[in-house]
């Protein structure tokens, strides 16, 4: 069915509708790579990195 979706748009409109597709993908994939990045070169603050107390008392 999504075959069939896309052969009722204009030839010109499916092109555009590829290239913002594919745009939109690398933007997610840089986006994701960044947090990725920050998270594993952040340090975590040492309130963070411990358990709770109602945790570590069982």
């Amino acid at each position: 069915m999504p075959a069939r979706l896309l052969s009722n748009i204009p030839l010109a409109y499916r092109k555009w509708l590829v290239i913002f597709t594919f745009i939109s993908f690398l933007a997610g994939v840089g986006i994701g790579a960044y947090v990725a990045h920050k998270q594993k070169t952040s340090e975590t603050p040492e309130a963070v990195s411990q358990p709770p107390a109602s945790e570590t008392q069982q």
